[in-house]
């Protein structure tokens, strides 16, 4: 599982790039928007997007619950 202190700035980092390119955080959930999202997290650990997409659902990190 990954630790508290790692899922709070991905999830704030997630949003902020989402906003960023102009989606807004209220749509955050199909698998569409993860295909998206899962490509520079990828790149930063060096593994293939599925082992990031995996890792999301498993954490339960994914869908991202917005309020």
């Amino acid at each position: 599982m990954a630790p508290e202190s790692f899922k709070a700035p991905l999830f704030d980092a997630t949003l902020l790039l989402a906003e960023q390119n102009g989606m807004p955080r209220d749509q955050l959930q199909g698998d569409a928007h993860l295909q998206y999202l899962v490509k520079p997290v990828s790149r930063k650990f060096e593994v293939s997007s599925s082992v990031i997409e995996r890792r999301l659902t498993r954490e339960k990190l994914w869908p991202l619950v917005v309020s």
